[in-house]
């Protein structure tokens, strides 16, 4: 019997050294688990940081949009209004006439096209703002995001 007796401490040795083996590989595996879920964890974290910080810049750059579309229409009259005065001094004398409508022209193509393309960015950045929030669900009657806190403006005139 002393054999049998040695076998089935030898047996009970290699069982609770296999218990052991596998109790240590599962709380290796557990505290792996923690530290990935810690990892996703601080992940989530930053990219909610970094959507609301998007949001805040995508509300900034609507505001600058919507203001430089209503201040460069109300610029763009003024200065069309006093750039008129000399040109139409100049064009009145017979001398002047010919070349003061020439710059006339040169001057208002040119005013037109930096106008323009404030409008432009203007349309573009209310069309973003559109389709941002028809990704988000939350559409308001001006397309814009419910979340986006505008100063009220004047509505654009249809171009």
């Amino acid at each position: 019997m002393p054999l049998i007796e040695t076998l089935a401490a030898v047996l009970l040795m290699l069982g609770s050294a296999v218990v052991l083996a596998l109790v240590w590989a599962h709380t290796q595996a557990r505290e792996q688990h923690e530290h990935d879920q810690r990892r996703v964890n601080a992940f989530l974290s930053e990219l909610a940081y970094a959507r609301a910080g998007q949001e805040r810049l995508d509300q900034f750059q609507d505001q600058v949009a919507a203001t430089l579309d209503t201040g460069g229409r109300a610029a763009r009259a003024t200065h069309f209004a006093l750039a008129s005065i000399p040109f139409d001094i100049l064009e009145q004398i017979p001398a002047t006439r010919r070349t003061a409508q020439e710059m006339r022209r040169l001057h208002d193509l040119a005013s037109d096209g930096v106008y323009a393309g404030l409008s432009l960015y203007a349309k573009w950045r209310r069309s973003r703002a559109r389709e941002r929030a028809l990704r988000e669900g939350t559409p308001t009657s001006s397309g814009m995001p419910a979340s986006a806190k505008l100063p009220s403006l004047p509505k654009p005139d249809a171009d």
